[in-house]
């Protein structure tokens, strides 16, 4: 496998996290010992992706490597926040593309370059919705060519409409035969040919850690679909399971385990948020958590925040920041059949039946809103 992709530095707050991976280390991290071969042709400054590349090497990673003339780091407050990028992207110089001839090919997008690459096979991982760019624009071509792209590059790409629509109109203007949609929480749809696509469950980590969850499910569909021929659908399901297990345990390649899948329910369940905003720190994690389950297409509802009261029993889940407020001594956290999960970062807190507790934020985001998701209660 040949993987075209970005060594940047990683920085996150919380949990704590620096490493030296973006899309090509992390993607070639995943199929090392996997894969029977495996090339990373990435931009390399001296530094701290020096050190990364030799790293690479160790494990077996070929390296082929263009120079470039400055670093370039990601700075997370939490995984799910957008990222700080140094230096800012209008001042990142830009490199000569990478000239890549291969049989199969994963190809990610660059900030500081482009790869134009003559594949059999073919993925392509734009990897940013703020700069669109079409597989086959910088003279890119592939026998067979499959599209990964999440929600936000699929509109860019095909603009607005029924995600069915755009997807395929996406697919005819890429000449692709397959494309991936990933949509998170909601896991990933598979679109070949005419046929109907097929939906790929999300599986249920107990602890998600999401950066570099997309590079993973990309190399892993790669691998399966582009290398070992197996259908798209079940390389993306695979692919999907791979995303769990990294998620989890920040291993690579992601170990072989097995995690349930979250079963959408067409009746979407509603989640309420405690939390006491009387400080600037516990108003922004009220309104952070508020904004990130929204974004997961969930209903939600904040108190503190200024939202109306909601009704004992009217909710399938409730977050609860535990900073500053007694759980057990609100009733909707009693109410049968209701989730509470809670985020407590000091540890102070005792999980119990229909009681989950997370030491993270990104964690109780996730775990809350697969209740939401399912409609699903306790007991």
């Amino acid at each position: 496998m040949d993987i075209a992709g970005g060594l940047y530095r990683e920085l996150c707050e919380t949990p704590a996290w620096d490493a030296m991976f973006g899309s090509g280390g992390r993607a070639a991290s995943a199929l090392a010992g996997v894969s029977p071969t495996v090339r990373l042709h990435a931009y390399v400054s001296h530094g701290p992706t020096s050190d990364a590349v030799r790293r690479l090497r160790e494990i077996g990673v070929e390296v082929l490597e263009q120079s470039r003339t400055t670093e370039i780091a990601f700075s997370y407050l939490h995984p799910l926040s957008d990222p700080h990028i140094e230096p800012a992207l209008e001042a990142i110089p830009q490199a000569q593309p990478l000239q890549i001839r291969a049989d199969t090919i994963l190809r990610f997008g660059f900030l500081e370059g482009d790869a134009v690459v003559d594949a059999g096979t073919a993925v392509f991982d734009p990897q940013t919705a703020r700069r669109p760019m079409s597989f086959r624009q910088n003279g890119s071509r592939a026998d067979r060519l499959a599209l990964v792209l999440n929600e936000g590059e699929l509109r860019a790409h095909g603009g607005e409409g029924g995600l069915d629509d755009v997807a395929r109109a996406v697919m005819a203007g890429e000449a692709a035969d397959v494309l991936i949609l990933k949509r998170g929480a909601h896991g990933a749809a598979v679109y070949e040919g005419i046929a109907e696509p097929c939906r790929v469950p999300a599986y249920r980590s107990n602890v998600v850690f999401k950066i570099g969850t997309g590079d993973v499910f990309s190399a892993w569909f790669a691998h399966l679909w582009a290398e070992r021929g197996l259908a798209a659908d079940v390389a993306a399901d695979q692919a999907s399971r791979a995303v769990a297990a990294y998620a989890e345990t920040r291993t690579l390649p992601p170990p072989q385990r097995d995690f349930p899948p979250l079963r959408l329910s067409a009746d979407r369940g509603r989640i309420l948020i405690l939390g006491s905003p009387t400080t600037l720190g516990r108003r922004f994690v009220l309104e952070e958590a508020r904004h990130r389950l929204r974004a997961m297409g969930v209903e939600v509802a904040c108190p503190g925040l200024g939202d109306p009261a909601v009704a004992p029993g009217a909710t399938t889940a409730v977050l609860v920041v535990a900073e500053a407020l007694q759980p057990l001594d609100n009733p909707f956290t009693a109410h049968p059949g209701t989730l509470v999960v809670t985020l407590d970062e000091t540890g102070a807190t005792v999980p119990s039946p229909g009681r989950e507790v997370c030491a993270d934020f990104t964690t109780a985001i996730y775990r809350t809103a697969w209740a939401a998701l399912g409609n699903q209660r306790t007991g």
